[in-house]
């Protein structure tokens, strides 16, 4: 048993080697229309990232506030503890922080794939990059901005829910 185990393992290890693509050199024309096709998934991608974003983000808000705004909308929740509400829009938030921050790791990808595509070009088709020293304080904004908004939305979330429990509002 123990040989033929071997005998698979060598047979599949030689046709993986067989099936490994080999490398390509694209024209300029490829990469450019290749280009295209990524930052049509970046841009894509980044207007899943906000509008799913902000989805969430107005649900748990709206859970945590519902029992405020409830008599406005003349809306009986009263057999409903509010804590039940805060609670829910804390736990909303949790959801919310993971399923952008998953959005965020995404389009950081698709970022990452195109810029390394940039590098491919002739240096006069490329673009300035926010690091290239002639951008004043550019440096300062080399982080992703998706992951800083989706953290900074989370504690706003969080925020509101702990002083909603605190001061029992």
């Amino acid at each position: 048993m123990r040989r033929r185990d071997k005998e698979e393992k060598a047979v599949k290890k030689q046709v993986e080697v067989e099936i490994e693509p080999a490398e390509k050199d694209f024209s300029i024309d490829e990469k450019i229309s290749l280009l295209s096709v990524y930052w049509s998934e970046f841009t894509h991608r980044d207007s899943i990232l906000w509008s799913q974003g902000f989805k969430f983000y107005f649900a748990a808000l709206i859970i945590m506030l519902l029992p405020n705004i409830s008599k406005m909308f003349e809306i009986d929740i009263s057999a409903v503890p509010r804590l039940a509400f805060r609670i829910l829009g804390a736990i909303l938030s949790i959801a919310f922080l993971y399923v952008i921050l998953g959005y965020a790791k995404r389009l950081e990808a698709i970022s990452k794939t195109y810029n390394e595509m940039l590098k491919t070009l002739p240096e006069q088709y490329r673009r300035i990059s926010i690091r290239d020293r002639r951008i004043r304080f550019g440096r300062f904004f080399q982080g992703s901005l998706a992951v800083i908004l989706s953290v900074l939305l989370f504690f706003s979330l969080i925020s509101v829910a702990i002083l909603l429990i605190i001061f029992k509002m």
